[in-house]
């Protein structure tokens, strides 16, 4: 078990940002577990113990989550399922966060079209063995667009220094961040690989840059500050 734990950090060396990012998040609780990012450190976590089966499943033949397929060492059926969860909650988040009516419609028509996207793309695709490559891209088009609305608002309304002292904006900054860069890496990984093979650290760079922002947002917010 120790071998694996060595070569899983050896082949995923971002994960620590998790573990140390999820750590944080509990230290700092107290400043927002009355807050719509209260189940926040759950989600983290759960990416952390993801990626730890994803890789006991990929890089080992003793471990299997699907059988009876060629390729047994899949892992797609985890992701799909997190992303199932992940992008409904923030989409929530920002609901609840933005005050435009306009805007919270949208984000409430959109939510519905990334489950249909999902139910859609699972004929389309295999859920167990295969990406659901046009549900994600739905999603993180959704996500990208809540978090511009939501800058929109509270720019306006306050000051970056005001604004420095908000976990959600910090969390805001680490996702526009993250899947503006990799929303374009992602379609080469999934229709051209070729492409995403040499931008593959660059993937790697955002996840942690994503959760340094995050880990910045649980140290400096302040409970009073959260929008």
């Amino acid at each position: 078990m120790g071998q694996v734990i060595i070569e899983f950090f050896e082949n995923s060396y971002f994960v620590i940002f998790y573990g140390i990012t999820w750590l944080i998040a509990i230290v700092t609780f107290k400043k927002y577990f009355d807050t719509l990012l209260k189940y926040f450190p759950i989600f983290i976590s759960f990416t952390f113990f993801a990626e730890l089966l994803g890789s006991l499943v990929k890089y080992h033949e003793n471990y299997q989550l699907i059988f009876g397929y060629e390729n047994h060492n899949n892992t797609y059926i985890i992701y799909n399922f997190y992303h199932l969860l992940y992008f409904p909650y923030f989409f929530y988040v920002y609901w609840n966060s933005v005050p435009n009516i306009v805007h919270k419609k949208i984000i409430k028509y959109g939510g519905g079209i990334f489950i249909l996207s999902n139910i859609i793309n699972s004929f389309v695709q295999n859920p167990l063995v295969e990406p659901m490559i046009y549900a994600y891209l739905s999603g993180t088009i959704l996500l990208i667009y809540c978090t511009a609305v939501y800058f929109k608002s509270v720019v306006s309304e306050n000051a970056i220094s005001v604004l420095k002292y908000s976990l959600l904006f910090w969390v805001s900054l680490g996702l526009i961040t993250f899947h503006t860069v990799y929303f374009p890496l992602k379609i080469f990984r999934q229709f051209k690989y070729e492409l995403y093979e040499p931008l593959r650290d660059l993937h790697l760079s955002m996840i942690v840059v994503m959760y340094v922002f995050f880990s910045i947002g649980f140290i400096i917010s302040k409970r009073k500050a959260f929008r």
